[in-house]
């Protein structure tokens, strides 16, 4: 393509943006699922170069990226903390599974989980695994044998219910 042809191409746009834009707007309407289709399949064949390519403006940009996420964190820091406040339990659940995968290991079945969780909320006669008396309703804790920050590996690990005084922190036998 010539200089002279470009020049022309880009006074062309220049001038008749407004239209452009809006024939652009209309086919992207018309044809969404067509072009979210190709965008997946571009993506998926692309994976690796458009990772690479991330990697890249993000080491270029470090700065620029950190100042922004920063001032970002401060103008947002009501709505940031009301969102982490009425989503606890699933953010708990991926800190969980952060440091599980962070140890090279795996969270457990949820079903199980909430099966021993029940148990501790419903059932009338669990007593402590450390010193043998009865745990009231409402006072019980429910842990890992082997925390999972500590590096747990099984996905299906024992859970202990250690009395309210004296048991923090130490984990044995257990029900699963």
């Amino acid at each position: 393509m010539s200089d002279a042809m470009a020049q022309y191409q880009h006074e062309y746009y220049i001038e008749h943006r407004d239209s452009i834009r809006a024939r652009h707007r209309a086919y992207n309407r018309a044809h969404k699922e067509e072009i979210a289709a190709a965008k997946r399949a571009y993506e998926e064949r692309n994976r690796q170069t458009i990772r690479e390519r991330q990697a890249k403006h993000r080491e270029a940009h470090r700065e620029k990226i950190s100042a922004h996420k920063h001032d970002y964190h401060l103008r947002h820091k009501e709505e940031k903390a009301a969102y982490q406040a009425a989503h606890k339990p699933e953010r708990c659940a991926t800190e969980a599974k952060r440091r599980a995968a962070k140890h090279g290991g795996t969270v457990g079945n949820p079903v199980a989980i909430k099966e021993i969780y029940r148990q501790a909320r419903e059932q009338a006669d669990i007593t402590c695994y450390l010193c043998g008396e009865l745990i009231p309703i409402g006072q019980r804790h429910v842990d890992h044998v082997k925390a999972l920050s500590l590096g747990l590996r099984s996905g299906g690990s024992p859970r202990s219910y250690p009395a309210p005084e004296g048991g923090w922190g130490r984990w044995v036998a257990t029900s699963d």
